[in-house]
């Protein structure tokens, strides 16, 4: 008996893989097959990106001047100003402790803002 279930699975999966080839190939016919989501999350995007830029200018405007103050006092890495940051008490925009590569990105920003 057994034996005979194996059998009626084999054939199982072979219509499953058939009927999942058949509407792969169907659907890769169609214009814009591997299109998920909203077709036009760019311009959908667009608002957004424009916010987070300028709120983040925004930041960089008052955080910047804090930085070139502690370059001033000898702290040149970016691990050191993210040490510096965060003995001063200051966070990231998102309410987070400093490091490296948040301070890199900023100023990196630096001369843009």
């Amino acid at each position: 008996m057994l034996h005979t279930d194996m059998g009626l699975g084999k054939e199982e999966h072979a219509v499953i893989v058939q009927k999942t080839e058949v509407a792969m190939a169907t659907t890769r016919s169609e214009p814009d097959h591997n299109r998920f989501g909203n077709p036009n999350s760019a311009a959908a995007g667009a608002p957004g990106r424009v916010v987070r830029t300028v709120a983040t200018d925004q930041r960089a405007v008052a955080v910047l001047p804090v930085i070139e103050k502690i370059k001033a006092t000898g702290a040149v890495s970016c691990r050191g100003i993210a040490a510096e940051l965060n003995a001063r008490g200051l966070t990231t925009a998102r309410v987070a402790p400093w490091d490296q590569n948040e301070v890199f990105r900023m100023t990196k920003r630096g001369p843009a803002v």
